[in-house]
């Protein structure tokens, strides 16, 4: 018999350490920070501030063996009104699953809500997807990973495809010089981010991404709150790296007009701590993160005025122009909706392969 259960503050940590039972054995995984998992499902989580959430544990034979998190956004609610699942593990039992998926379709529904998407673990500035396909690696963080049985699980759930996102992987010794020699304007000019002014950096950095991707009318997209920015943005002084994220500067009219994020995938060093971030491990980390070849690029946006004027291009060009001087190995450009035909073919122009396939899926309920 499977028993869900509600978690709560005296149960919490069932719903938190479920994935190492889940992933013990398994070489890719790589165990996140406890800290951190903590702080995400806090009350000081801002997130939370906006988004409902209903976290439920499966219980089977006395032993804790699945998890998920059901989410109603009010912001959806004005677009698609549709709720999300996330977090979602289990073991290989398609019961498991079913029941608790019916525990996140049962709480969205007394809600008034009729569709359920995921998995989507808060918001899709946190982790996206169900990960389909991949070539062996450590998988870069805010980027999911699972086991293969698990598409199995959501297809005995009855979830449809929604939507699939890609992850290209450049390998920068491919990358002809020719392909990165651009004409620069005058008036444009790059600046890194600054760690004294992160919090005025974060403000003017999550208007750009606001800006640029509301047009869009991106699948996905949802604005982003300056005061949920700012918890995100958090980390950065300590993964930032002057050559791999910067802003777009233009001169003429004194503002800053384009940003690009990518980092360094830490994981490779974080998973050798086990979840935890003591003095030693600190110590270990600041040794060794220049020492990382691979680079995640999380995001790259431009203010809606300045599109059709060359900077997509020109902020490609100056990250792998970077990354080829510094003697970084890879870029990985992700995510990326598969119906995205511009990003598709930029990252294909420089050479890049699909390594990683996610699903967001969808259920009427």
């Amino acid at each position: 018999m499977i028993e869900i259960k509600e978690v709560t503050r005296e149960n919490i940590a069932e719903f938190l350490k479920l994935p190492v039972k889940i992933y013990k054995n398994d070489p890719e995984w790589v165990h996140p920070i406890d800290e951190d998992e903590e702080l995400f499902f806090s009350d000081s989580n801002p997130c939370w501030d906006n988004v409902k959430k209903k976290l439920f544990i499966a219980i089977k034979n006395k032993e804790t063996v699945g998890r998920i998190a059901a989410f109603i956004d009010p912001f959806y609610q004005k677009i698609e009104k549709v709720g999300y699942f996330g977090c979602f593990e289990s073991i290989n039992d398609k019961e498991v699953a079913k029941a608790l998926l019916n525990a996140a379709e049962q709480y969205i529904k007394q809600n008034k809500i009729k569709e359920i998407w995921g998995p989507i673990d808060g918001n899709i500035g946190h982790k996206c997807g169900l990960l389909l396909e991949h070539e062996p690696q450590i998988i870069a963080p805010l980027m999911n990973y699972h086991p293969k049985y698990y598409k199995d699980l959501m297809k005995s759930c009855k979830l449809k495809k929604l939507v699939d996102t890609l992850s290209y992987k450049i390998d920068i010794s491919q990358v002809k010089d020719k392909d990165l020699v651009i004409n620069q304007p005058t008036h444009i000019h790059f600046r890194p981010i600054r760690n004294d002014k992160v919090v005025d950096d974060c403000h003017i950095g999550t208007k750009i991404i606001n800006a640029a991707f509301k047009p869009t009318k991106h699948t996905l997209f949802r604005p982003h709150k300056i005061e949920e920015a700012e918890f995100q943005w958090k980390d950065v002084p300590m993964l930032n790296n002057p050559h791999l994220a910067f802003f777009i500067y233009d001169e003429k009219k004194k503002k800053d007009c384009g940003l690009v994020l990518s980092f360094p995938n830490v994981n490779i060093i974080v998973k050798h701590f086990k979840g935890k971030l003591n003095f030693i491990n600190k110590i270990k980390f600041i040794f060794n993160r220049n020492k990382i070849g691979e680079v995640k690029s999380d995001i790259m946006a431009v203010l809606p005025e300045y599109k059709g004027k060359g900077l997509g291009k020109l902020m490609m060009v100056k990250l792998l122009r970077n990354m080829k001087e510094q003697g970084f190995q890879t870029l990985e450009y992700s995510w990326v909706l598969e119906t995205n035909k511009i990003s598709r073919k930029i990252a294909e122009h420089y050479g890049g392969k699909i390594d990683k396939k996610y699903r967001i899926y969808q259920k009427k309920i």
